[in-house]
């Protein structure tokens, strides 16, 4: 004689099915939601901005007066590219848009006068 499955195996059957089924018909839905997620982020100072209007958090961030030198650390630490010579920018890569950010400022004797973070769009999806 067989003996008969339990109760809980058959719930465990059926859970796994239905989640099989779950992933099968939004798997699409599931990947974006992962690229989304993994997707590069603003830094938490340029989050204000809108294309092409200067960042807010930024500007008040480094005003004048404020060390040279703290802005270029802030952007060696969010990865901007080409820091030299008052102009830095940097590529974001996410989703559903990339987006350029270009940093610009003049210091003299190393102390900022003028300042300013332009975040535009780079393409979308």
């Amino acid at each position: 004689m067989k003996p008969k499955p339990s109760p809980r195996t058959k719930w465990f059957v059926l859970g796994a099915l239905a989640l099989s089924l779950l992933v099968a018909l939004t798997w699409q839905n599931i990947l974006f939601g992962i690229a989304f997620t993994l997707a590069d982020k603003r830094p938490a100072l340029l989050t204000d901005a809108r294309w092409g209007t200067p960042a807010l958090a930024f500007n008040q961030r480094f005003n004048e007066g404020t060390p040279e030198a703290e802005l270029l650390l802030w952007l060696d630490d969010n990865n901007f590219q080409n820091a030299h010579k008052g102009r830095a920018s940097k590529t974001i890569h996410g989703l559903p848009c990339q987006e350029q950010v270009e940093v610009q400022w003049s210091a003299v004797d190393g102390i900022i006068k003028e300042r300013s973070a332009i975040v535009s769009e780079a393409g979308c999806l």
